[in-house]
């Protein structure tokens, strides 16, 4: 597993608030994706492992969590992902947590992209989305 941005800075992405964080290969592109769309901030993902920890995935699954603004514009991102994603069977949208993680946070909401197709597909297909709202 590398160790830092340093040892290989393909494989790690930035935060808004600066923290670097890993981003396993095969779900990057849905990741990179998924933060173009307006009021939307991924936060964890997972691309499916061979030996899973207890908080990973196994081989073949993946998953990309990410916030909602709660207003217009992020609920009207998460529809357009919704509607783009119903196309594939083994992929959905599943409502995470409503809230804040502490008692004196701004209401948020999470929710998370979990499938076994190929990310990179559903990747595409999203970015198909995007290109046709413009």
């Amino acid at each position: 597993m590398v160790g830092s941005p340093a040892d290989d800075p393909g494989r790690w992405g930035n935060r808004v608030d600066g923290e670097d964080f890993m981003i396993d290969e095969n779900v990057k592109e849905l990741v990179c994706v998924l933060n173009k769309f307006k009021g939307i901030e991924t936060f964890s993902s997972c691309g499916g492992h061979e030996n899973p920890k207890p908080s990973q995935l196994c081989r073949g699954r993946f998953s990309v969590d990410f916030w909602v603004e709660p207003n217009k514009t992020g609920f009207g991102s998460l529809e357009q992902i919704n509607k783009c994603i119903t196309v594939f069977p083994t992929v959905k949208v599943i409502v995470g947590d409503v809230g804040g993680i502490e008692e004196d946070d701004e209401p948020c909401m999470c929710f998370s992209i979990q499938g076994r197709d190929n990310p990179g597909v559903i990747a595409l297909a999203l970015q198909d989305c995007l290109r046709r709202s413009k």
